[in-house]
């Protein structure tokens, strides 16, 4: 009889491990996902306030011709713009590409820790027509193959 209860005591045992085991697994999955759906959601927010202020900064410069536009102006067909997918769309939204980086950030007020400063691969690209805004190193979705660039493509994923 004491045998027996050995027996019915290491199963027992057995199944509190495989089932602690698969909670863990569980558990592990739903917050690898939570952190990096708050990831996005963070980089969506900071592209609004980016996309906010670009939108202010064109009204003036529409209303104010002797005003300068803030950043790197870019080119379409230009190896930065061409690795995100952006391809021409009539003159005059072609010619409003610039590059922000951690100064123009700075100067708007934008504190993010997205861009540092001296660092050349960290930028946002904006277009002061359309109001896009671009991250250069884009943020994780669903798995690590899969990253997005643009706001416009976070809205579509985030059903906005």
């Amino acid at each position: 009889m004491y045998k027996e209860n050995k027996g019915v005591t290491l199963i027992s045992v057995m199944i509190v491990v495989i089932v602690m085991l698969m909670l863990i697994g569980i558990g592990l999955s739903t917050g690898t996902d939570l952190i990096r759906d708050t990831k996005l959601k963070a980089g969506a927010t900071t592209m609004l306030l980016i996309s906010a202020k670009v939108n202010s900064i064109a009204e003036n410069y529409n209303f104010n011709q002797d005003n300068e536009l803030l950043g790197t102006k870019l080119e379409v067909g230009s190896n930065d713009l061409n690795s995100f997918g952006v391809i021409s769309k009539g003159a005059e939204q072609d010619d409003m590409w610039y590059m922000w980086r951690y100064d123009e950030l700075y100067s708007c007020g934008i504190e993010t820790n997205l861009v540092e400063q001296g660092k050349e691969d960290t930028c946002f690209i904006v277009n002061y027509y359309s109001g896009e805004v671009i991250y250069s190193l884009g943020f994780e979705y669903l798995n690590q193959y899969k990253r997005l660039y643009s706001l416009s493509e976070i809205e579509k994923v985030m059903g906005k």
